[in-house]
């Protein structure tokens, strides 16, 4: 019973992956696109939920001006935010930064030429 169970949802996962390859001529290639176009979709939305958490301490902080207890926790709160948005922004400069260094950051950008044959004889 147990390698039946495995061997469906071995079955399932492939499926579920097989719209991601269909399209694609390097089955790689068009997974590695689907899991970059994730992270592009999940990088402003942390940076956002980041931001969120900053002004919520905020918003805490001034609210609870005369509780020095809640007041210690929105200030927590509004480092902790600021804290993640510097560790966000600071990798997402350095990726920046090395991809336009070694050339890979920009596909628009090559400094390699694309192979090609002399059709010339």
């Amino acid at each position: 019973m147990k390698s039946f169970m495995r061997i469906k949802n071995t079955i399932f996962l492939g499926l579920l992956a097989l719209p991601s390859l269909v399209y694609a001529t390097n089955p790689t290639t068009g997974l590695i696109d689907n899991i970059g176009d994730w992270i592009g979709t999940l990088i402003p939305i942390t940076v956002s939920l980041a931001l969120l958490f900053f002004f919520w301490g905020m918003v805490m902080f001034i609210r609870n001006s005369g509780d020095s207890t809640a007041r210690e926790e929105g200030k927590q709160k509004m480092i902790w935010g600021i804290v993640a948005l510097f560790v966000m922004m600071s990798v997402w400069g350095l990726v920046a930064f090395l991809g336009n260094t070694l050339g890979i950051g920009n596909p628009t950008n090559n400094s390699v030429p694309p192979p090609s044959v002399d059709r010339s004889i």
